[in-house]
């Protein structure tokens, strides 16, 4: 199934790896070697030391400051909420909620936190975040090379292939993990062009995967670019074949959402109770890449390292709004396996792809009509295209190289180094402002002297037999593709401490109360910590939640980010957060909120709160009159945990629960189901009996058990026979 050689068990067998698996096997570990000064420890690679708010001793120096990702959320959604996943799910709860971000939220309804990804369990681990990584680069690599050799492509320029996808700029900038089921869906598709039994069931598998990995906006996007493979492919096809082949392929993405169903339920449960207005009314529509600064696609550090030129708007602008870099090795190569023959109506599929890409992402003209025909107009596309661009390129780049060995194919090199030269002289005369934000020489150099490396190298090249040539190409390209990868990773601080007093403080002190965060701990580790604390930076976000702010916290906090700091405009007088906490510090107290928490030397002096604790990251502050998680007039309460509570009333009583009232609340009172309403805008509410009684609350979303029952239709649909499965379907005769 896989395209790689068996080796038959007789006494002739070699008792070593063949060649095909070894290229395998080179490709999927050597992710893990490129890292090694991360697995080391040599730079820490945790993103909680530079995103949490508690670290310390991070700089490295006016080259390296400590921005190792262009997206902070990789902390703040992807390590803080998946560990908070990961931790439950090991506890044996399923990660439905979040009792630590806001007054609660949902947590594998939100997406990004990847709850119910297998490999998230992995974020559990003190350096999860770089396995879950390593795990996504090799799986990424794996089926790029195992695709190009299903291609017909030699092992080689599959192996070139799939270091090239593996060492993406989105793995680099963004690591996002639907990036590494684009190739196993590549890869199924042409198992089923091929007619390989059970092919569907990859399809399945991979289909799934990519949505329960959290970024819904990138894997559809990735599936428009298997949509448009998977048409041209079938073009090659048999009349008499493609309908079956179609139905199998169709009845594997069923499968796949089938198998996806209980997130998907959970998401779109969520989406009706939710603010998600930068989704929502084109909001996307009109926004693209700066065309000025194409040439930092191409050349990713021209302008320094992520994040460093925060001095010259338009380039934080760029760092603000891109999802990754291409390189020149990439497209150049890419751009050469254009011209073959061989699988020509792939290559030209590809080319429109990427083209839709380039329209699309810097909104040249026609943008809007393909935005709209894709039904993009609420998603980042420019953001989020980077992994199929990457993938379709990385294909042309192994056909080229496997073109190599045709003499014709080789004289086309001589003109391909001077026509990327010229373009990268016109993007660099084309910066805005012309080359004043070139401001830093070193990076300059760097830059261009890796464009001389690549096309140097390329005209150096040509000039040896084409087996040689096409291995010194394969290698200045995936050199080039790992060095732009491992620059960023310097960032990651060289020996970083986590001043951990005030959680420590926190966990032993906080109870069932919550925390307004002013600083550290910054928004969404508190879930990381286990900590509930009312800030918040999430995407969606629950509607009555964000009113209440508005109403009565804070009207001039963002709508994604609470956490005292973040402004919903920043024209002249608006008031503090500090000012706000101080006029509306009885909400505050209202909601639960215990301690507010600042950085050093910060003031509260209006409110005159006694200090509880400080250290060298962030000092504690006490309000006096926090109201309790659970209250109810004349009765004793005694919680048992957030979901639990023994009540003893003198009479019948109503118990209030300061956790966010959502659909999918329920309660049992000594056994017995009972009603859920809600009371103060947004916190729960049941009725209690006289005298004592057991409550037990817990939360599903809506037509979960509908989830759970298409969930498992999908697994027995997985492991049946594809015949049986065809019965049940209706389908005609098929293969396998």
């Amino acid at each position: 199934m896989f395209g790689i050689t068996a080796v038959r068990r007789n006494k002739s067998a070699s008792p070593h790896f063949t060649p095909e698996i070894r290229w395998a096997v080179a490709v999927a570990l050597l992710p893990i070697l490129a890292n090694l000064h991360l697995i080391l420890h040599f730079f820490a690679a945790a993103p909680v030391y530079p995103y949490s708010g508690l670290g310390l001793n991070l700089g490295l120096g006016h080259l390296f400051p400590p921005y190792p990702t262009i997206d902070f959320n990789v902390g703040a959604l992807s390590e803080a909420q998946g560990r908070r996943a990961a931790l439950d799910i090991l506890s044996g709860i399923i990660p439905w909620w979040n009792f630590n971000e806001g007054v609660g939220v949902p947590l594998a309804g939100n997406m990004q936190s990847a709850a119910l990804f297998p490999p998230t369990l992995l974020v559990a681990l003190p350096d999860g975040m770089l396995y879950l990584h390593l795990l996504l680069q090799g799986v990424a690599g794996l089926f790029t090379y195992l695709l190009m050799r299903r291609l017909g492509i030699c092992q080689f320029a599959a192996f070139t292939s799939g270091v090239l996808f593996e060492f993406n700029g989105t793995f680099a900038w963004l690591p996002t993990a639907p990036i590494a089921f684009l190739p196993m869906l590549l890869y199924a598709v042409e198992l089923e062009m091929a007619q390989i039994s059970g092919a569907w069931r990859w399809i399945a598998v991979a289909l799934a995967l990519s949505i329960y990995a959290g970024f819904p906006e990138m894997a559809y996007i990735d599936g428009l670019l298997v949509a448009v493979w998977t048409v041209a492919r079938l073009a090659t096809r048999q009349s008499t074949l493609r309908l079956r082949i179609f139905r199998n392929i169709a009845l594997g993405v069923a499968c796949g959402l089938l198998l996806a169903a209980p997130v998907i339920i959970a998401f779109v449960d969520y989406l009706a109770v939710a603010l998600y207005s930068l989704h929502a009314n084109g909001f996307f529509l009109h926004m693209h890449l700066d065309r000025h600064f194409a040439v930092s696609l191409a050349l990713p550090y021209l302008f320094g390292l992520i994040m460093n030129t925060r001095t010259v708007p338009s380039i934080f602008t760029f760092w603000c709004t891109t999802g990754g870099y291409i390189g020149i090795g990439l497209p150049l190569l890419g751009l050469l396996g254009i011209a073959g023959c061989r699988l020509r109506g792939l290559r030209i599929a590809l080319v429109l792809w990427l083209a839709i890409c380039v329209v699309a992402a810097f909104g040249l003209p026609g943008s809007t009509f393909i935005i709209h025909a894709l039904l993009l107009s609420d998603t980042a596309f420019f953001r989020y295209f980077d992994p199929s661009f990457c993938m379709a390129f990385a294909v042309l780049a192994g056909l080229a190289l496997d073109d190599l060995t045709r003499d014709m194919t080789k004289r086309r090199y001589a003109l391909a180094p001077i026509a990327v030269a010229v373009l990268l002289a016109l993007g660099l005369l084309g910066v805005r402002p012309p080359l004043a934000a070139l401001h830093q020489p070193f990076w300059l150099f760097i830059s261009l002297a890796m464009a001389l490396f690549v096309l140097g190298g390329m005209v150096v090249a040509r000039r040896f037999p084409p087996v040689r040539c096409r291995h010194i190409l394969g290698a200045i390209v995936m050199a080039e593709a790992v060095f732009n990868f491992l620059l960023p990773s310097f960032d990651n601080p060289r020996h970083p401490t986590l001043e951990r007093g005030g959680v420590y403080f926190l966990q032993a002190h906080l109870g069932y109360q919550r925390v307004f965060a002013m600083g550290p701990i910054e928004p969404n580790y508190g879930s990381y910590f286990g900590i509930a604390e009312i800030d918040d930076c999430d995407f969606p976000i629950p509607a009555n939640w964000f009113a209440f702010r508005q109403a009565h916290l804070d009207p001039y906090a963002g709508p994604l980010i609470f956490d005292g700091h973040a402004r919903l405009t920043l024209a002249p007088g608006i008031p503090a957060a500090e000012a706000m906490l101080a006029q509306n510090i009885a909400a505050y107290e209202a909601a639960g909120v215990r301690y507010v928490l600042t950085k050093p030397g910060a003031v509260l002096a209006p409110l005159n709160l006694p200090k509880v604790y400080a250290d060298a990251v962030m000092n504690i502050y006490e309000l006096p009159h926090p109201r309790p998680y659970f209250t109810a007039p004349d009765c004793v309460i005694s919680p048992g945990s957030r979901n639990e509570a023994v009540t003893d009333c003198a009479a019948p009583a109503l118990l209030t629960r300061l956790e966010l009232f959502m659909p999918g609340w329920r309660v049992r009172v000594n056994g017995h189901a009972a009603a859920v309403t809600m009371v103060d805008e947004i916190f729960q509410q049941v009725a209690l009996p006289a005298g004592r009684a057991d409550v037990r609350f817990y939360f599903l979303p809506p037509f979960m058990h509908v989830g759970y029952a298409l969930f498992f239709a999908g697994l027995l649909c997985l492991c049946l026979p594809w015949n049986i499965c065809r019965r049940l379907l209706g389908g005609g005769p098929t293969h396998g």
